[in-house]
């Protein structure tokens, strides 16, 4: 929430700002009316009737709509919601009734050609009639409505427009004021993104009004007695409403137009609407078709058999896909222009929403105007994605904002995968480009794959047909685009690794003992890849817990669509029953499918919105991927373009789930008919356009020919012997040279380290090569390379840290505090996750190492630098003086005085070197090494005051990290044990620990209302000592954790 200014300070701003722009106040006094700041919000249903803009990069503003009314409005770029709603109010001098209430409302394009709705709205007592088309300005940043109100049964009434400003992506903070027959407001507290809307009208306004929201709102004060009584010239900041009369001609027909026009003061914003009002609506409405027409016309058009509705839902779906294009950053299309089950979402903070950049989804959007023929489009997305998203080491981050801000930072390796494909796609394979940006990604998928930490769902990681498919096709791509840039080398490292998971997507992935048809199938994700070991999990958002290979969905459909397997494969020919079986459904338009089998990401079973918990639905563009593998069998695929059609609304929006059920809910959901999750979904409408697309042309056009060529023609390239004798796997280096070498029947080896490739000389069937370690995890990848061009590959890691100084060492199993803390039982928390088994400390020149070993896997299902669950405090000092308290949260207090302490969490940004006053005095880099179950802290030499780790002392504690509103100093605390065991509330159990002291209390800092226990899960001790003693809060608090000096 923004900072409140005062009244008095407002009103004073207000006038300044009126005076400056030489208007006159509509209201004498500028009193602030009654109840600030105003109520909380949330933002409108995901569910959008339809969205609009303009083509011109002069337009930065964006309309959705919903329920008859016009929602959230993006300003100035598509990933900021400034508006939550604008609709009107009828009156009758006595009551006052909502357009959203007691009326029937449809929806409809103005223009078959242009993003333009109409919406039509109708008294359910036949009294009135109101219509509005809504288009954008060409030439500016403003929304008009073209207005027509009709009087039915020839009452007299008062019409009133209801406008709640949410600026900023929030709703709080807004100042609102009367001037110039304009409704103003403003949220100018970020200088760094000002905004300012104005509401005008062409036929002017009569009383106006500001008002807190539930309190002295416009709209409060028609409800009670159909008359605007107590308007205010003035209101905010806070949750504020406006509302505004529009005067009525005679004759029972009033046709008037409404300009919201957006600026970064109100001064611009008032100018952009009185200039688009001066245009006239005719004009502007004319223009804004025109450009879309244009667009339409420019571009290849689909096959002659996509006639009436599906062709008219091809072409709303390539502008919608277009639309979601920003105009300040060219080339970022983002998700949706929707907030998801926006309802229930509180909009007191910026919500990511649905509104910013995925590069999975973005590939789906790119490839569909791909296809569609706007290659510049597709040139300005892969140029975005490589400049403005793409992290040093090589990713892409789960999302950004469009101008690459990371908002997830989730690893999902399909989305490192797809924009090579894209470059691809679109042939660029320019050296800088490959060396500079291409060759980095290509990289990173080597070095991380093939297990993903997430997979394209965005809830568990593991072997992933869906992720696996894409980073197999981006691995081959990036070995044709290497081979055209002369490097042989890495052509040889990203072909050899390719080919070799190719070959393995059975081994991994395929159950031959699973629950479902005759048990054998690919399955949706294997954490160990043996997907026949009876493996089980957490699925995430209430889905509850199921063995893998009980899991299925339709991503091994992938392998086909890119190239990897032939269409006619037998592996994914023979997982089709049983995926159908598991997930698919009928519906009144066609088969649908869900994501996967017991999927919770969706309503709940009586309609009412996801919180975290539900029931996955159908999602149509799931049948557009299904008609993707038949187009490639040679089947026809009109009728899944039929099914996607037929989930679309009125407005032609293709939603991301529709319901699944016969029974209609109190929610208005029908079977195969839009949720409130996310409509429209670009994704879905990319599937649509891609697939008619793909109709035309007799086969999937997005399918990569040299990746087909390569995996799907039939022609099978052998696979040379290759065997590696060294180095030993996983082994940690006492200099920063090591030797390959090994034995191959191929014409060719090459040794890749960190990307850096090199050909190694093969003699008599033999090879060896000296290799520098740059890095402290180093990949070593080697690849053999036979005459025919097959390949075979093997990869070793070795880490190399610098001079070993010292270690400590601690048991395994002893990550329960003083012997009775238990873990979340959220699955996420893995067995092993906060039990250190050792620290070691290295010089590595300008700086120290310190690695931390845990006896379980290092995971990474939430995001942040490969470390999700840990925070380590390594506390150093001389050892002098008395007990001294460690960082706040802990419950600690270290032996002696410290100087420094040493945080590391990968989560949350508090990693660093702190002094004692709690200063964060330095920056540490981290990084995960989860083969060797270590995460590893550099931290500069200059950070630690001339304290050298081989003399001082040391105290080591684990945490479980937390976020800023579980506890303090981002440490999750850890409850009574009896409280934990009851589970009430359930998340308590879920998500903390549980066998200390205290409960659950949100009213304080601490959240936890007895800190005597420490929330240490694990320490380092001296001889002689117990964890369990030395953890005893009940001997004493607080406790007192032992410094220790290293051991060689």
């Amino acid at each position: 929430m923004k900072q409140r200014l005062t009244s008095a300070c407002t009103a004073a701003a207000l006038a300044v700002a009126v005076s400056a722009l030489g208007l006159s106040p509509a209201f004498a006094e500028a009193t602030d009316p009654p109840g600030s700041p105003g109520a909380a919000a949330t933002w409108t249903k995901g569910d959008k009737e339809g969205v609009g803009t303009s083509l011109s990069p002069a337009s930065k503003v964006w309309y959705t709509l919903t329920e008859g009314t016009m929602s959230e409005v993006y300003y100035p770029r598509a990933d900021t919601p400034n508006t939550r709603e604008l609709q009107f109010a009828v009156s009758d001098g006595t009551t006052a009734q909502r357009e959203s209430e007691q009326s029937t409302r449809t929806v409809e394009l103005a223009d078959p050609k242009a993003l333009s709705y109409r919406q039509t709205t109708t008294d359910n007592a036949g009294r009135w009639r109101l219509t509005k088309t809504y288009v954008t300005d060409p030439q500016r940043s403003s929304v008009m409505l073209g207005v027509t109100f009709e009087v039915l049964d020839g009452g007299a009434y008062q019409l009133f427009v209801l406008s709640d400003p949410s600026l900023a992506g929030t709703s709080g903070g807004d100042s609102g004021s009367t001037a110039d027959g304009a409704l103003l407001a403003s949220d100018l507290a970020d200088s760094t993104t000002p905004v300012a809307t104005a509401l005008v009208s062409s036929v002017g306004f009569g009383a106006m009004s500001n008002g807190y929201v539930g309190t002295s709102d416009g709209w409060t004060d028609l409800a009670a007695d159909g008359r605007l009584e107590t308007a205010s010239a003035t209101a905010g900041p806070g949750n504020i409403y406006q509302t505004a009369q529009i005067p009525l001609a005679a004759g029972g027909k009033t046709e008037f137009s409404l300009a919201l026009g957006f600026g970064t003061e109100p001064a611009e914003a008032l100018a952009t609407a009185q200039a688009s009002i001066k245009a006239g609506y005719k004009k502007v409405s004319k223009s804004y078709a025109g450009e879309w027409k244009k667009y339409l016309n420019s571009l290849n058009q689909p096959a002659k058999s996509l006639a009436g509705d599906l062709r008219t839902q091809y072409d709303v779906s390539l502008m919608t896909v277009k639309s979601h294009e920003d105009k300040t950053f060219p080339g970022a299309f983002i998700a949706s222009l929707t907030i998801p089950w926006g309802q229930a979402a509180s909009a007191e903070t910026h919500r990511e929403g649905y509104h910013a950049v995925w590069a999975r989804d973005m590939y789906q959007s790119v490839t569909a105007l791909l296809a569609a023929g706007d290659e510049e489009a597709a040139r300005r997305g892969v140029e975005w994605l490589f400049k403005y998203q793409q992290q040093p080491d090589g990713h892409f981050p789960q999302t950004s904002r469009v101008d690459g801000t990371i908002g997830q930072n989730g690893i999902q390796l399909d989305e490192t995968a797809f924009p090579i494909l894209l470059a691809n796609q679109i042939g660029r394979t320019d050296a800088a480009f490959y060396r500079n940006e291409l060759k980095p990604a290509a990289d990173y998928l080597v070095a991380a794959g093939p297990k993903t930490p997430q997979e394209r769902w965005e809830e568990t990681g593991g072997y992933s047909t869906s992720t696996l498919a894409s980073q197999i096709a981006a691995l081959a791509a990036a070995g044709d685009i290497a081979g055209k840039n002369g490097d042989a080398g890495s052509a040889a490292i990203y072909r050899a690794t390719a080919d070799a998971w190719q070959r393995s997507t059975e081994k991994w992935m395929f159950t031959t003992n699973g629950p479902v048809g005759d048990g054998k199938y690919y399955l949706r994700i294997s954490a160990t890849g043996s997907p026949n070991d009876g493996s089980v999990r957490d699925w995430g958002n209430g889905a509850g817990v199921h063995p893998e290979n009980a899991v299925l969905d339709g991503g091994f459909l992938e392998f086909v669509r890119l190239g990897v397997k032939a269409p006619s494969d037998p592996y994914v020919a023979d997982s089709l029953a049983e995926t159908d079986a598991s997930i698919s459904q009928e519906t009144p338009g066609g088969r649908m499918w869900h994501r996967y089998t017991y999927d919770g990401y969706g309503e709940k079973a009586d309609g009412s919105p996801w919180d975290g918990t539900g029931i996955g639905r159908l999602w149509p563009l799931l049948s557009g991927e299904r008609g993707e593998y038949a187009l490639a069998n040679g089947q026809d695929a009109v009728p899944y373009l039929q099914t996607m059609h037929s989930a679309a609304n009125a407005g032609y929006m293709i939603p991301e789930q529709v319901w699944d059920r016969d029974e209609p809910t109190s929610y208005g959901h029908e079977l195969g008919r839009s949720t409130g999750s996310a409509s429209p979904l670009s994704w879905a409408m990319a599937q649509y356009v891609r697939l008619a697309a793909g109709v035309k042309a007799g086969s999937p056009v997005e399918t990569p020919a040299n990746v087909a060529a390569r995996y799907a023609s039939g022609v099978r390239l052998s696979s040379p012997e290759l065997t590696v004798t060294a180095p030993e796997a996983l082994t940690t280096a006492d200099s920063a040279t090591a030797v390959v070498r090994g034995t191959t029947n191929a014409a060719k080896v090459y040794v890749s380290v960190n990307g850096t490739a090199t050909e190694a000389p093969v003699t008599d069937g033999t090879f060896t090569l000296d290799v520098a370690l740059t890095g402290d995890k180093n990949n070593i990848v080697v690849a053999a390379v036979a005459a025919d061009g097959g390949t075979a590959v093997e990869d070793r890691t070795v880490l190399y840290y610098g001079s070993r100084i010292g270690a400590l060492s601690d048991p395994a199993g002893d990550d329960n505090g003083p012997g009775t803390y238990k873990y979340p039982t959220n699955s996420a928390y893995v067995p092993g996750a906060f039990d250190l088994t050792g620290v070691e400390v290295y010089d590595s020149g300008d700086g120290y190492a310190f690695v931390s070993t845990i006896a379980g896997d290092v995971t990474n299902p939430w995001g942040g630098q490969a470390i999700s669950h840990q925070r380590i405090n390594m506390y150093l000092g001389k050892g002098e003086g008395g007990a001294a308290p460690g960082l706040p949260g802990t419950n600690i207090n270290v032996e002696h005085a410290w100087n420094s302490v040493i945080v590391t969490d990968g989560r949350f940004d508090g990693a660093g070197v702190y002094a004692p006053d709690g200063t964060r005095t330095s920056a540490v880099s981290l990084m995960a090494v989860p083969e060797a179950h270590q995460i590893v802290t550099h931290v500069p030499k200059a950070a630690l005051g001339g304290l050298n780790p081989a003399t001082a002392r040391m105290s080591v504690a684990m945490f479980g990290n937390a976020e800023a509103s579980e506890g303090i100093g981002n440490v999750r605390p850890v409850y009574d044990g009896a409280y934990w065991e009851a589970g009430d509330p359930s998340w308590i159990k879920e998500w903390r620990f549980g066998g200390g002291a205290g409960v659950f209390d949100g009213g304080l800092p601490a959240r936890d209302t007895d800190t005597r226990d420490p929330n240490a899960l694990d320490i380092l001790v001296g001889e002689g000592q117990t964890q369990s003693t030395v953890l005893d809060w009940r001997a004493g608090s607080p406790v007192v954790v032992p410094m220790l000096g290293l051991r060689p």
